[in-house]
């Protein structure tokens, strides 16, 4: 399968990255069961649309693609065997208004 976006390759390598050094600060035990996912991603407002003009990020990139290269990182990172153990899902989409763009992810085994 070729990815459509040209910046997915780097994002998931920093977000493995990310996850490796969250996974051996943590002393992280891999879930062998069910696992809840949420994740809040953090977009760079474009200097053209105002918050009054569009609030929340109703344009590219599609959450579905974001949510899935995390998933693809995570595995890669080794926090868990496969994505498939990932039973329960909250993410969220938001401009980074307030804070640097990037993204939120919790893992939790259920």
């Amino acid at each position: 399968m070729i990815e459509a976006s040209k910046y997915l390759p780097a994002w998931r390598k920093a977000v493995c990255v990310a996850a490796v050094k969250a996974v051996e600060d943590e002393v992280w035990e891999k879930p062998a069961g069910p696992i809840e996912l949420a994740v809040t991603f953090y977009l760079e407002r474009p200097s053209s649309i105002k918050q009054a003009k569009r609030p929340m990020p109703i344009k590219p990139p599609d959450l579905d693609k974001l949510v899935r290269g995390i998933c693809d990182a995570l595995s890669d990172a080794g926090v868990w065997e496969d994505d498939a153990q990932v039973v329960k899902l909250t993410a969220f989409k938001e401009y980074a208004d307030t804070r640097a763009p990037g993204c939120a992810i919790e893992v939790s085994a259920l």
